[in-house]
């Protein structure tokens, strides 16, 4: 059993390829499709095994570094913020 969804990538291959594909060139723009869709799910599969392995409170740190690094400017204060929280673990 494979941990990937074949079905759902070749879908989103053809979707792909079907949008940004020229005249002519389907099977070319379909092989790069495909290339990108594969990268995707691999990435997420193993986003995903790293999240299962977390315990909570590291999701929590995680979540915490995540939600002052999405801000549009950090202060010095931000970064300490995020040392702290690191060291923390």
């Amino acid at each position: 059993m494979s941990a990937f969804d074949r079905a759902a990538i070749m879908r989103e291959a053809h979707v792909m390829a079907r949008k940004y594909a020229k005249p002519g060139q389907y099977r070319k723009t379909f092989a790069w499709a495909l290339r990108n869709a594969w990268h995707a799910a691999k990435k997420l599969a193993g986003f995903r095994a790293i999240w299962a392995a977390q315990t909570e409170a590291e999701r929590q740190r995680a979540d915490a570094i995540m939600a002052i690094e999405t801000q549009e400017r950090l202060t010095a204060a931000d970064y300490a913020r995020i040392d702290e929280i690191r060291r923390a673990a």
